[in-house]
């Protein structure tokens, strides 16, 4: 990735920086998928998903703007909502499966979904302050592996108010990854303007409700914080350098997808006696 500065010492650090921080937070996601693969390996049989799922998201970002051009500071935030598409490919296990060698210790019957899911379709304007105005426009498309987990409700429900066969398919789902952005952005005040494409680290988490329609066809309902990454663009009033714009990009969305289960198989070592 490269991000433009105005200095070309800035310009080399900043891809190191950016490339730091994915490394960062891809080490605590695949430390936490790690964990589940050792426990699925010392366990003996049972059955894991590949599923699809198709999403459409409502996303209402904010972006928050700063820089400096040669006359005057940039300053300010603005909101815009755009529709998304999603669509995500992984694999789904149960956990008292996974974890049912470790003695000593209960295992709630909770699901874990490993995915790996695609967004596009935001497409965001803002206006912030600044001079006559700064108009930007921005683009962001997100692949982000995540981990999920699905508790279900029934047994809480039906403790305080006995069996309630509707909710029995009814789970709770929370969790999160870390991925990538691909970000076009283009800005200007019709005096200066600049633009720029560029990759971001992205990290989403989010929880929700999911209900089984049928053995293998999941409805699920969500909310999602996605932090889209801090983007600066290089102002030109024609050949002439005319300072940087600076935009901190985040993204809260509404979320209603159906998963379909296609497969399942048997992994040696996965799962009961």
């Amino acid at each position: 990735m490269a991000r433009p500065h105005d200095s070309h010492r800035e310009r080399e650090q900043s891809p190191l920086r950016t490339r730091r921080k994915m490394e960062r937070s891809s080490l605590r996601l695949m430390s936490i998928i790690s964990f589940v693969a050792l426990a699925m390996a010392s366990s003996p049989a049972a059955a894991v998903d590949l599923y699809g799922k198709g999403n459409v998201f409502v996303s209402d970002a904010e972006g928050q703007s700063s820089g400096q051009t040669t006359f005057f500071p940039l300053t300010g935030s603005d909101d815009d909502q755009s529709p998304a598409y999603g669509g995500a490919l992984g694999v789904s296990f149960s956990l008292e499966e996974a974890l049912t060698k470790i003695d000593r210790v209960p295992v709630p019957r909770w699901r874990v979904r490993l995915e790996l899911e695609g967004t596009w379709g935001r497409d965001y304007e803002f206006r912030t302050s600044g001079g006559d105005g700064f108009f930007t426009e921005v683009e962001a498309d997100t692949i982000i592996p995540s981990i999920w987990l699905e508790v279900p409700v029934h047994e809480p429900v039906s403790w305080i108010f006995g069996r309630v066969p509707i909710l029995e398919p009814l789970r709770l789902y929370g969790g999160g990854g870390v991925g990538w952005a691909d970000i076009d952005i283009a800005t200007t005040d019709n005096i200066s303007s600049g633009s720029d494409s560029t990759s971001e680290s992205a990290t989403q988490w989010g929880a929700g409700i999911s209900y089984d329609l049928t053995r293998n066809v999941t409805w699920s309902l969500g909310y999602r914080q996605v932090d889209l990454g801090d983007l600066e663009v290089n102002l030109m009033n024609g050949p002439t350098s005319f300072g940087t714009y600076e935009l901190e990009l985040d993204s809260s969305e509404i979320t209603t997808g159906m998963e379909v289960r296609f497969f399942s198989f048997s992994l040696p070592g996965f799962g009961k006696d």
